[in-house]
């Protein structure tokens, strides 16, 4: 018989983790670093309806509220809606999350909470321009250039202590990168996190690829997130989805 899964499908419009008003100039500030929760609509209204259950993330669209604190833009903000995204996952207990977002630190929450549903069981491909390995130290203060070591159980103590799970950081692969914030090649390299570049990342999206990869590290579960920056296109870059898809071999 075959077994019933309980998928979800979030909608996390969060955009405070980016800082990206001033890489577009001749757009008014508050819509640039809003364009993210814009985005996370669009993106629900153009991916094919399905079976699943639909729940949205509660956002602030307040642009004041965007104090930097211990080392994080929106700190008290995005721990709010992390909580409120955790509560969420907690209260449907789904077995696989399809995320629409919103800027990369949407996929922490989702992603720590499966790593928890699925101990010591589970690999991540990380598909994106950038590495998103940052710390609360570093000279950037997005919380969106973090997403990936929250994902590995580092950063901002609080936030730590509220997430579920955490990732290995010799299970991660990295797809698609082209851009370093000074330093992070080196910390790459001190984490231990394989990386690819390569400017064709979709055909590395190929089912078979990720089933491909599965069987190399391992793992019964992989989980994937594609960010559309790899695209360079500035519209695209506020339609960055996240699909957590659970794969079994």
């Amino acid at each position: 018989m075959k077994k019933e899964t309980t998928p979800l499908r979030l909608i996390y419009p969060q955009w405070q983790g980016g800082i990206v008003d001033h890489w577009m100039p001749d757009i008014p500030a508050e819509d640039s670093s809003r364009g993210y929760y814009l985005g996370a609509q669009l993106l629900n209204l153009l991916a094919p309806d399905s079976n699943q259950k639909t729940v949205e993330v509660p956002v602030s669209l307040d642009i004041n509220d965007r104090a930097t604190e211990k080392g994080i833009s929106s700190r008290n903000v995005i721990v709010k809606q992390s909580k409120a995204a955790l509560d969420i996952l907690n209260e449907n207990k789904p077995d696989r999350i399809i995320t629409l977002g919103g800027e990369c630190s949407v996929s922490v929450v989702p992603f720590t909470y499966l790593a928890a549903r699925y101990p010591n069981d589970v690999a991540i491909v990380w598909i994106d321009a950038h590495p998103d390995i940052n710390l609360p130290y570093d000279d950037y203060k997005g919380y969106h250039a973090m997403a990936l070591t929250a994902c590995l159980g580092m950063g901002d103590e609080e936030i730590m202590n509220l997430l579920p799970g955490k990732f290995d950081a010799s299970k991660t692969l990295i797809v698609g990168l082209r851009s370093w914030d000074k330093g992070m090649q080196e910390r790459q390299k001190e984490l231990g996190i394989k990386g690819l570049c390569t400017p064709r990342p979709e055909i590395l999206l190929q089912l078979k690829m990720l089933h491909m990869l599965t069987c190399c590290y391992f793992q019964r579960q992989m989980y994937q997130k594609y960010n559309l920056d790899l695209r360079q296109n500035r519209f695209l870059h506020f339609l960055s989805s996240r699909y957590f898809l659970l794969y079994k071999v």
